[in-house]
């Protein structure tokens, strides 16, 4: 996949308006996870994405089609969400979100189908 940079542009905006991190948070998410965010070192859910954009005074479908589509946004949530199962050990809801994801068209690219492999044998250790 490639390397997305969402947190330099949701800073550089934030900046640019001379919010700080708090006031850009406030009733969205907590200022450590918007800290994540900026330092690329967490991906924002795509409405997170999209209210951030929303208060920086921004349109969020520019920035989809200049960093990510719609449909790699719902790819990245699904994985985060059966990374989450997995190291949760929630091997149930692992499988049935697998076999989900595996019936998918949109998610049948080969990053996504090599992810899927990964999440499927990590999935397997936890039985």
């Amino acid at each position: 996949m490639a390397d997305y940079h969402l947190g330099e542009t949701i800073k550089s905006l934030r900046l640019q308006l001379g919010l700080t991190q708090e006031q850009l948070a406030e009733g969205l998410l907590d200022v450590s996870t918007l800290s994540r965010i900026e330092n690329d070192h967490q991906l924002p859910s795509k409405n997170v994405f999209e209210a951030l954009m929303q208060k920086l005074g921004a349109n969020a479908e520019s920035y989809f089609s200049s960093f990510l589509s719609g449909t790699d946004f719902d790819a990245l949530e699904k994985r985060e969400e059966l990374s989450n199962y997995i190291i949760r050990k929630e091997t149930e809801k692992a499988e049935l979100l697998i076999e989900e994801l595996k019936q998918d068209s949109r998610f049948q690219t080969g990053l996504n189908l090599q992810f899927l492999l990964f999440a499927q044998s990590g999935n397997e250790i936890n039985k």
